[in-house]
């Protein structure tokens, strides 16, 4: 009695297998590339620099960082994710240390 019009259901009347087959191989080619060139540490320094002031205040009693021995240790220790020295804290004219961070 009623006859369906075409454009009514666009959708059906196309074919997907092509836009599925797009979107996975967009996926495939993403998950390759992280697999074979994945990131790194990109913000393991800066979450050194947010928490720097947690190991100075309560296992070194050096907020100020003014014994700094255990700082350069600790670079020291990841000196693999090195990004260019030490930027999370500047000292000040009166010697001091200011966290950049907290």
């Amino acid at each position: 009695m009623f006859q369906r019009n075409a454009l009514q259901n666009p959708v059906k009347s196309q074919g997907t297998g092509g836009s599925l087959l797009t979107v996975f191989t967009l996926w495939a080619t993403l998950v390759a590339l992280l697999f074979l060139n994945p990131p790194g540490f990109t913000l393991a320094w800066d979450a050194f620099g947010y928490y720097l002031y947690l190991p100075a205040f309560f296992l070194h009693k050096d907020p100020l960082l003014l014994h700094q021995e255990w700082l350069h240790q600790a670079m020291e220790t990841y000196k693999e994710l090195d990004t260019g020295g030490f930027y999370q804290a500047h000292q000040v004219a009166n010697g001091n240390w200011v966290m950049k961070y907290p």
